[in-house]
């Protein structure tokens, strides 16, 4: 853990109860998360999840992840945008697709790459339509086909044609069928 990083820097965590999360607590959850690919949590990740207010735990994620993109956004310390793939909520990943949109210009094609990879591992529909956004407005072709590469593999997933996947993602307004 880099060693900026301390149990107060990012929103505290909260119990069920309401209580703040212990600081052995918090660094046993930075563990896990370091530990964390996108696609599959830790074990441990779970079972903090399951005695923590969902709300304070998502904060806490963006909390880091804002920490981290302060640090310098370091690829060894980029278990903290990944957390977002387990904590983070649709307006996470609708804030994180503007950002991978802009991080090509900025010659951050890698941290948008491990972005589209958070994107995939929301699994949320908000989640799935910024990455297909994605793969839709970026030029770098590196970026359009690690996002259609993951497309391709949630749809397989979900036992979807990639069709069938991006008319899942189209918004309904509210109207029925």
């Amino acid at each position: 853990l880099p060693g900026w990083l301390q149990p107060g820097a990012a929103p505290r965590p909260r119990l069920l109860g309401g209580r703040v999360l212990p600081d052995e607590g918090v660094g046993a959850l930075w563990m896990c998360l370091a530990m964390s690919p996108p696609e599959t949590p830790y074990a441990g990740v779970g079972d903090l999840v399951a005695v923590c207010d969902p709300a304070s735990l998502s904060a806490h994620a963006w909390g880091l992840f804002s920490l981290w993109l302060e640090s310098d956004g370091a690829a060894g310390s980029d278990w903290m945008m990944k957390a977002l793939a387990h904590l983070g909520t649709d307006e996470h990943a609708r804030a994180l697709g503007r950002l991978i949109v802009k991080w090509p210009g900025q010659s951050a094609v890698k941290r948008a790459q491990v972005g589209l990879e958070v994107l995939a591992g929301m699994g949320s529909d908000a989640a799935l339509l910024q990455l297909f956004k994605i793969t839709q407005r970026v030029r770098q072709k590196s970026l359009r086909q690690r996002g259609d590469t993951l497309l391709n593999a949630l749809a397989a997933q979900l036992e979807l044609s990639r069709a069938q996947l991006e008319d899942r993602l189209v918004p309904d307004l509210g109207l029925d069928a």
